[in-house]
């Protein structure tokens, strides 16, 4: 019995090994395409990385950042940025020893399956509250913004975007990725346009040394480290990148440096506009 079911498993390996080069050379398409279609490139990791990290934060904190620090608002998301890095970091590293990832992978591999057992359950109710009320807080803007809106229910909103991403969720990574990308122009267009408005209309007046409150650095760090949650986010996708352990961690360095800089100039630009 141990005899054939080794026999099996190289069996099996080699079938794996032949159906692998074969797909290659391209003799086996459906197979191939099957495959291909349940990873990721870098490229399509990063977009989904962008519209996992870039949210509402960013456009809620604009005129307040602008309140507390003036000019300044824009070097709080730079010195988040730098708070930040040691974490990024360690999530790189452990993408890098558990290309898998997730927190179950992280916690159970590397201290105990219970610690990641816990880990993975605490973090799922949290994250579940948060997009939850999220979604909930999109609603009643919208609601706000679109008098149309205002005569429905909020709860049924709420259900109608939840079965939208739930429905959303299920289709093939390949078309999901698409679907990231288009979701990402709508969330960049705005951003870009406040930066491309910058360099045409920059006023120098906005640009003094009173319009500096350093003082109010310490009272906007907690509005830009909200507007940066998210990016653990992005190791829950590593399984499904070509590459994961090169391209896994590549694919977070790679958004949050886009994000942090995407948001310095956004801010900036914005202050010195008004």
């Amino acid at each position: 019995k141990t005899g054939a079911k080794a026999y099996e498993l190289l069996n099996n390996k080699n079938v794996r090994s032949l159906r692998q080069a074969q797909c290659e050379r391209g003799n086996i398409g459906k197979h191939c395409m099957s495959t291909k279609n349940n990873h990721l490139s870098l490229w399509s990791a990063i977009i989904i990385n962008l519209n996992i990290i870039i949210g509402s934060g960013v456009f809620i904190n604009t005129t307040e950042l602008a309140k507390r620090a003036g000019l300044l608002g824009s070097l709080c998301y730079g010195i988040v940025g730098f708070l930040l890095l040691p974490l990024i970091l360690s999530f790189v590293q452990l993408l890098v020893i558990h290309p898998s990832g997730g927190f179950y992978s992280f916690c159970s591999r590397s201290i105990h399956p219970l610690m990641g057992f816990l880990n993975t359950w605490c973090y799922f109710f949290a994250k579940l509250s948060s997009a939850t009320l999220s979604i909930h807080i999109f609603t009643l803007l919208a609601q706000k913004t679109f008098p149309a809106l205002a005569f429905i229910n909020p709860i049924i909103c709420d259900i109608v975007i939840l079965t939208v991403l739930l429905l959303l969720n299920m289709l093939n990574v390949r078309t999901g990725s698409k679907i990231q990308s288009w979701l990402m122009i709508l969330k960049l267009s705005p951003l870009f346009l406040v930066i491309a408005s910058g360099f045409l209309f920059l006023q120098g007046s906005n640009l003094t040394a009173v319009h500096q409150l350093w003082a109010g650095i310490p009272a906007a760090i907690p509005l830009v480290l909200h507007a940066l949650l998210g990016f653990e986010v992005a190791c829950a996708i590593s399984r499904n990148i070509e590459n994961p352990q090169v391209n896994g961690p590549r694919a977070i360095l790679i958004s949050y440096g886009i994000v942090i800089t995407l948001y310095m100039l956004y801010q900036g630009f914005f202050y010195a506009l008004v």
